[in-house]
């Protein structure tokens, strides 16, 4: 089975930075443009 990937965040807190998105790409190498995940 792969392994999933995932995180929680408390979206009271969340101002839209997209900070999250930026570190987990920046983590795990992704290339620029690649989006797993939409954070509003």
């Amino acid at each position: 089975m792969a392994e999933k990937l995932g995180f929680y965040f408390d979206q009271t807190l969340c101002t839209g930075c997209k900070a999250c998105s930026v570190a987990c790409k920046d983590k795990h190498d992704h290339a620029v443009g690649i989006s797993w995940r939409r954070v509003a």
